[in-house]
């Protein structure tokens, strides 16, 4: 297998102004079924490679609702699963729900391949850490993800 290509993103926010006259879900969704499209060519194109998507979603996949849509949430879940790509930010797997007690939630994640994903080591990883945020060049967090070698 040869090496890892990685998707880079940031899909629509709620008041994102850049789809108008759509805004909210039916931007997310739209751009996010055209970015899918995008995923699927170039894994056809390169199957030899692992594939990673990652990036600013605005959409949380946590239990606990922090930003996005239920139409967006649901769009993107079943998108995933369609391109045999697992979101390994969500839930219990992402740090930012413990660092905030719960009052913020993942709107960014990391998401591998099928053939990828057997290789993720754990939990996801957020900086700054707990003690380390004092101030900060974005209101995100940033994330990442321990990967073993084969």
């Amino acid at each position: 297998m040869g090496g890892l290509i990685v998707y880079g993103t940031v899909l629509p926010w709620l008041s994102d102004k850049r789809f108008d006259p759509l805004r909210g879900a039916a931007a997310f969704t739209r751009e996010l079924a055209m970015q899918a499209e995008d995923w699927v060519r170039i894994r056809s194109e390169n199957p030899e490679f692992g594939f990673c998507m990652a990036g600013d979603f605005n959409q949380d996949l946590s239990d606990k609702h922090y930003y996005g849509s239920k139409i967006g949430r649901a769009a993107l879940q079943l998108t995933l699963e369609a391109t045999e790509l697992e979101c390994l930010t969500s839930n219990d797997r992402y740090r930012v729900n413990e660092l905030t007690d719960g009052r913020c939630s993942a709107i960014d994640h990391i998401c591998l391949c099928d053939t990828w994903a057997p290789r993720f080591r754990g939990s996801s990883n957020v900086w700054p850490g707990e003690n380390e945020r004092t101030s900060s060049l974005s209101d995100h967090f940033g994330v990442w993800i321990d990967l073993q070698a084969n």
